[in-house]
């Protein structure tokens, strides 16, 4: 049995895997001796204000100084979100990621998912693909009948096979089981923590060359039934 792990260490997993993507972006630019344009300083401004949320969302607190983002996004929203998170870790031309949309509900108003629960999610499965150093996948964001489900294949590069520090749930036995059976990484279980408390699911497996996943978030189209307090409630 896995130890547990408390909501506070995984939050602040979570937050430090953020300010990476952001950290890592800045190299770039440091190491190309390039300027930040005005646009590039917007996008700056824009994951200070996300940072922000996240931290108000899990403490549960105000302050006169916070530049939050909306609590609950359409699935439109979700697209832009996943688009914004990929281009701080792939946005070297060496990596080949392609990104696709299937919104066949054509819902505009009756679909919300929480903003900084999907936030979390997405820097976590980025941020473990590019520790693997994996450089081709795909990406597939689907609108379906109860929410939003998020289908991920990359290709895993055959020194993350080889090495004896490989990411946690890459391990023997892989195929089939759900995630906390197998997995003792930090990222991959807040993943799946942050989905069963909405109802939601995070399945993955190895398939050959590839790592393929799936998460699966309810949409709650009234906000008075969203389990807001179940995703931050502090315990543990």
């Amino acid at each position: 049995m896995l130890p547990k792990i408390s909501k506070r260490k995984m939050f602040f997993h979570d937050m430090v895997n953020q300010t990476h993507a952001m950290h890592l972006w800045i190299q770039n630019k440091l190491a190309a001796q390039e300027s930040l344009t005005a646009e590039e300083m917007k996008v700056l401004l824009k994951e200070i204000k996300m940072i922000q949320t996240l931290t108000k969302e899990f403490f549960q607190l105000e302050h006169r100084n916070l530049q939050a983002c909306e609590d609950w996004v359409s699935f439109q929203t979700l697209q832009k979100i996943f688009q914004d998170t990929m281009k701080m870790y792939f946005s070297d031309k060496k990596y080949t990621f392609r990104f696709v949309v299937k919104d066949s509900q054509n819902r505009q108003v009756n679909f919300k998912i929480q903003f900084s629960l999907f936030q979390r999610i997405c820097t976590n499965i980025l941020k473990n693909i590019y520790d693997i150093g994996a450089l081709e996948g795909e990406f597939v964001l689907e609108n379906k009948e109860s929410g939003a489900s998020l289908q991920i294949t990359n290709k895993v590069p055959p020194a993350a096979e080889e090495s004896n520090e490989r990411p946690a749930g890459r391990a023997a036995g892989l195929n089939g089981p759900p995630l906390l059976d197998v997995s003792g990484g930090i990222g991959l279980r807040s993943i799946a923590h942050l989905c069963q408390t909405v109802g939601g699911h995070f399945h993955f497996k190895q398939e050959g060359d590839y790592w393929t996943g799936e998460v699966f978030l309810p949409s709650f189209a009234d906000r008075t039934v969203c389990p807001n307090d179940i995703v931050h409630k502090k315990t543990g």
